[in-house]
């Protein structure tokens, strides 16, 4: 039996007197209801010593009773089951597949002349300043000078946002993506109006500095992902939706995922360090951080 079998099956047995949002409300609380005995199942499990597979039979009717109301939650709002399944596995594997098999792969520019391509190798230096009490960094490009003003954390206590600049590389390089440092090292993609405009303008510098105070405050709010080993969903989910309409569309969660662990995992090595160098290799799409000898 497919999906769309087992909905119209199940609709057979809805006889449920009740129309419209009533309704809808109605078969979302049967489903937290389904998905709470569950729940209480698996507790006397635990209370009692049970073994989970001595009562399988008992959680399998539970999860059919569930699987009921989801599908007959999908067909009051007009919706085929198998929609509903086919939808979940492209988001599943955008969130946890490595590799997407997808003509829109990562570090791939599909806009640039040669000349405005971003390099494959770069190399910044975190420099260490003090000036009236108040800690600040200096960001150079190797052959290139410096790159942007020099930085504090501007807050009223040190939350070391003066470091915020990795992630904007680790977009770079994981990515490919950055309309700020395309700015910066002069790789604004000027021979085509439109990218130059939309991709590489004003807008895309302001999403692009949005996307990296949320990711900041991210870090801020879970120690910098020391020993964590991924990302909330929904937080990535809104990346996607802030990024827009644009080349950078098709990043996949996993993806922000990998730049986010990268650049939170480099922002640890350089608040113990204090300064060093950030290797961006944006044709392995990686940052490695250099303590300072």
């Amino acid at each position: 039996m497919d999906f769309d079998e087992y909905q119209t099956a199940a609709k057979r047995t809805d006889t449920l007197p009740l129309k419209d949002d009533e309704k809808f409300y109605f078969l979302l609380l049967g489903l937290s209801d389904e998905v709470g005995q569950i729940d209480s199942l698996v507790k006397k499990f635990m209370r009692h010593d049970i073994a989970v597979h001595a009562k399988r039979n008992d959680i399998i009717s539970r999860l059919g009773d569930a699987l009921w109301y989801v599908a007959m939650i999908a067909d009051h709002l007009d919706t085929r089951f198998s929609d509903v399944a086919e939808q979940n596995v492209k988001f599943l594997e955008r969130r946890w597949k490595q590799d997407q098999d997808t003509l829109f792969s990562a570090r791939r520019e599909f806009h640039s002349d040669d000349n405005e391509k971003l390099p494959d190798h770069l190399e910044f230096v975190f420099e260490r300043r003090e000036e009236g009490g108040v800690v600040k960094m200096r960001l150079t490009l190797r052959g290139h000078g410096q790159v942007g003003d020099v930085v504090d954390d501007n807050e009223y206590k040190e939350d070391y946002y003066r470091f915020h600049d990795v992630i904007h590389i680790g977009l770079m390089a994981c990515l490919r993506w950055s309309p700020v440092f395309r700015k910066l090292l002069a790789k604004k993609r000027k021979h085509d109006e439109t990218t130059d405009r939309v991709e590489d303008g004003a807008k895309a510098r302001d999403i692009e500095e949005a996307l990296s105070r949320l990711i900041f405050q991210y870090f801020e709010q879970n120690d910098f992902l020391d020993g964590a080993t991924s990302v909330d969903t929904n937080f990535l989910r809104g990346l996607r939706t802030l990024s827009g309409d644009r080349e950078i569309t098709w990043v996949t969660e996993k993806q922000w995922e990998e730049v986010m662990m990268q650049s939170a995992a480099v922002i640890r090595q350089m608040i113990k360090a204090k300064e060093g160098v950030l290797v961006a290799d944006l044709k392995e799409g990686r940052i490695e951080f250099k303590p300072s000898a």
